[in-house]
C-alpha cells in the first residue's frame, strides 16, 4: 500500500462522483461546475472509449457518471495514475424508488428526442408502466418485480457492487470506507464542500420531474411492506450511512487512510 507522505497540490487527485440515479446527482454535477473546477459528467459513455478517457482525464478535476463503483474504480485506475477520491449521494429508499418509477413515465412526456435516447429495454419498461393502473399498489408492485434489476436495491448495487446483498456488515463497512464522503438528501451542501473545499450557499435542484402518479401510494402499508422485504439492501445501506453520519467528522468513516489506494474484498460488478 503506497501512502502519500507529503501533501499534493490541490486537485492533483481526481474527484469521482458515483451518480446513483434519482438521488439529486444532477444538482451535484451543476454545483461542481459552478465551483469553477473543470469536469465531465456522464462518463458512462466513456466505458467503450478508453482512448478518450486517457486523453481527457489528465485535463479534468472531477468526473461523474452512472457507473457502479467497482466498475468506475477499475476503469479509472486503468487509465490514470492519479489518486481517486470517491464521493456519492444516496436517498431515502422509498423516495428513490418512487422517483425512479416516475422517471420511467416522465421520459415519455419529455418528447421523442429524450425518449428515443434511451435503450429499447428502458422504453419497453416505460410503456408497460404507462399502461399500468398506477392507482393500484398491487399493479405497481408487479411492475417493480418485473424490472427488479432496475428499481430494487439499486443504490446498494451501485455503491457496493452486484453482490451487495451477500456482503457481511464488516465487508460493507470496508467498501464504504473507500469513499471520502457519502451524502444524503439532507446534506448536499456538506457533500459539495468536501468535494471542492468551497462552501456553497445554496444547491439548485435540476432535472426535477412532475409526478405523473400520486407519490403517496409508495407510503401505503402494502407498498412499504413490499419494499422493506424486496428493497432491504437499500434500507440497510441508508440506515448504515445515516447512523454513521453523526460520527463522520470524528471517526473519518469515509476517509481513506492518507488518501491511499485501498483494496477491498468487494467483488467487481
Amino acid at each position: 500500500m503506497a501512502l502519500r507522505l507529503f501533501p499534493r497540490k490541490r486537485h492533483d487527485d481526481l474527484i469521482v462522483f458515483v451518480h446513483v440515479p434519482k438521488t439529486g446527482g444532477t444538482a451535484i454535477n451543476h454545483a461542481l461546475t459552478r465551483s469553477g473546477l473543470k469536469g465531465q459528467d456522464h462518463i458512462e459513455h466513456w466505458l467503450d472509449k478508453p482512448d478518450l478517457a486517457q486523453k481527457r482525464l489528465p485535463t479534468l478535476d472531477w468526473v461523474s457518471g452512472h457507473v457502479p463503483y467497482p466498475t468506475m474504480r477499475s476503469f479509472l485506475s486503468a487509465h490514470t495514475p492519479r489518486v481517486l477520491r470517491f464521493f456519492a449521494a444516496i436517498r431515502s429508499p422509498i423516495e428513490q424508488v418512487a422517483s425512479h418509477y416516475n422517471w420511467l413515465i416522465e421520459i415519455h412526456h419529455r418528447g421523442p428526442q429524450v425518449y428515443n435516447r434511451h435503450p429499447q429495454s428502458i422504453r419497453t419498461i416505460s410503456e408497460r408502466i404507462r399502461n399500468t393502473d398506477n392507482t393500484d399498489p398491487d399493479a405497481i408492485i408487479g411492475q417493480l418485480k418485473a424490472a427488479s434489476s432496475l428499481f430494487l436495491n439499486q443504490q446498494s448495487r451501485v455503491l457496493l457492487g452486484a453482490n451487495a446483498e451477500k456482503l457481511t456488515e464488516a465487508e460493507r463497512l470496508s467498501c464504504l470506507r473507500t469513499f471520502d464522503y457519502i451524502g444524503t438528501e439532507t446534506n448536499f451542501s456538506t457533500l459539495i464542500t468536501k468535494m471542492t473545499d468551497t462552501p456553497l450557499a445554496q444547491i439548485t435542484r435540476h432535472n426535477e420531474s412532475k409526478y405523473h402518479i400520486d407519490p403517496k401510494i409508495f407510503r401505503t402499508q402494502e407498498m412499504q411492506r413490499f419494499l422493506q422485504e424486496f428493497n432491504r439492501g437499500d434500507y440497510s445501506l441508508y440506515d448504515q450511512i445515516k447512523t454513521h453520519k453523526k460520527l463522520n467528522d470524528r471517526n473519518r468513516l469515509f476517509q481513506p487512510l492518507a488518501r491511499a489506494y485501498i483494496k477491498t474484498r468487494m467483488p467487481d460488478a
